[in-house]
């Protein structure tokens, strides 16, 4: 009975579209290992979700992505008219998703699971680019959901779940990289 109750909660996930969705290649453009190595990284936010995210949280996030990785070119570009220098793709990381929830709510539930009713979220898509022509070679999604009640539930808040965003990006490129 525990795991059929297992195999349900982590169905539900899936289904709610809590799970990421790994970077896949979709073009028909040769991979470039070397161009993953010098990538510029372009991050953005969807509609108003800049002005609820805290600037900190913010910088934390961008910063993540350099400190995570050995970039050889290391610069934000805001803007979407800088180009890499030599063999370089753009990595566009795009906040799309950003729901705090309450914490306070989450731990008033104590132990049963908040589904969506406080649960904070938070979906980062990215894919990288040619600068050249500005097509998407490959993309992919990291999804995170906190719908648990308790202290664990109060614990985990949205800005702890954007701040390891970077490292799961970065992770799932190199996991890519290193089958090709």
């Amino acid at each position: 009975p525990i795991f059929v109750g297992i195999a349900a909660i982590a169905a539900a996930l899936v289904a709610t579209g809590c799970a990421n969705q790994g970077f896949r290649w979709t073009s028909d453009t040769e991979f470039s290992p070397s161009a993953v190595q010098r990538m510029v990284l372009r991050t953005s936010y969807s509609g108003d979700i800049a002005s609820r995210i805290p600037s900190e949280t913010k910088s934390v996030y961008e910063s993540a992505f350099l400190m995570a990785t050995n970039l050889d070119v290391r610069v934000f570009a805001k803007n979407r008219t800088l180009k890499p220098n030599a063999d370089a793709y753009y990595l566009d990381a795009e906040v799309t998703k950003y729901k705090p929830g309450s914490p306070v709510g989450r731990f008033l539930i104590t132990p049963v699971i908040a589904f969506g009713l406080w649960g904070s979220y938070v979906d980062v898509s990215f894919a990288l680019v040619d600068p050249a022509n500005q097509e998407i070679l490959g993309k992919g999604m990291v999804r995170k959901a906190n719908l648990w009640g308790g202290a664990v539930g109060r614990s985990i808040t949205s800005e702890s779940q954007l701040v390891v965003c970077p490292d799961e990006i970065l992770s799932d490129l190199h996991s890519f990289t290193g089958k090709q």
